[in-house]
């Protein structure tokens, strides 16, 4: 598929989703170029699946079947399940994420764990420019996950949170022994490089969804606000704002994150790594173990 344009009508389009359940996106890109997404709205329901995935359409003569040349740009979802959120992207290659906002969940989620992409090796990100990110009580404005793959440039600038856990969360790459089985030869991934210029994030107490790997995030001084609670299909645990930036590769020199804002919090630096993380054991905020 070439040369597409899906814009909302009367500058935007709504997807009333609220009555929702089970699997749901408002849109897929696999092999498709030159293509433009704009001015939606997505009024979900804690739904499984971001409102729109960039994915995978296989691999065809060494090349991967991905989005390419590709602007999306006014996109926003509410109500939007922790583990998705407004998108998604597997893979892509020039592709422009502008204004995207979502409330509950991720805006903009570069987390490339597609199992098919995965094994193949074949796929990924590359050349991507995200503007204008912004979270609302949620998982966080912009999220860095490679799983396996090796992934190109990535440019960022105004990164926003508002009662979120994060603003800005790098997590680092890991071989998933679920997908790939034991003694796997696959390797950690990652990217050529990660710019991130402009972040602001703002306190809240919550209650804020977040999950149980989450737990050591949190400063010692904030644990009598965590709770374990029965949340539907969503994680079981609430709690305030964690951090501005959770950068867990520090170490590597082709991430760099400037200009950053944290409003509101007293117990983490504005960029927190892995030694921020809570060293004692957890046990007490999961009351009943997951």
């Amino acid at each position: 598929v070439e040369n597409v344009s899906l814009i909302g009508s009367g500058g935007w389009t709504y997807f009333d989703f609220t009555k929702a359940k089970g699997r749901l996106r408002a849109f897929i890109v696999n092999d498709c170029s030159n293509f433009q997404i704009k001015n939606f709205v997505i009024d979900d329901s804690f739904t499984t699946f971001s409102s729109l995935t960039l994915g995978w359409g296989g691999v065809e003569k060494g090349k991967a079947l991905i989005g390419r040349d590709g602007l999306i740009e006014n996109l926003t979802a509410l109500n939007a399940h922790y583990g998705y959120g407004a998108l998604q992207a597997h893979s892509g290659e020039s592709i422009v994420f502008k204004n995207i906002k979502a409330k509950g969940g991720v805006a903009v989620r570069l987390e490339t764990g597609l199992g098919n992409m995965n094994k193949s090796g074949v796929g990924g990100l590359f050349d991507i420019t995200v503007e204008d990110v912004v979270s609302i009580n949620g998982h966080g404005a912009l999220m860095f996950q490679p799983h396996t793959m090796n992934h190109g440039h990535v440019r960022a600038r105004n990164v926003r949170s508002d009662g979120s856990e994060f603003a800005l969360l790098i997590a680092p790459p890991f071989v998933s022994t679920k997908k790939f089985g034991e003694g796997s030869q696959k390797k950690p991934g990652g990217y050529a490089s990660i710019t991130v210029d402009g972040v602001k994030a703002v306190y809240r107490d919550g209650p804020i969804v977040t999950r149980y790997p989450h737990l050591k995030y949190y400063p010692e001084e904030l644990h009598g606000m965590v709770k374990r609670v029965d949340n539907g299909d969503q994680p079981g645990y609430i709690g305030p704002s964690i951090a501005a930036v959770a950068n867990m590769q520090p170490e590597l020199d082709s991430i760099k994150i400037t200009n950053v804002e944290a409003i509101g919090f007293k117990y983490h630096p504005d960029i927190i790594g892995p030694d921020d993380l809570f060293k004692g054991s957890i046990k007490h905020l999961t009351k009943i173990a997951p």
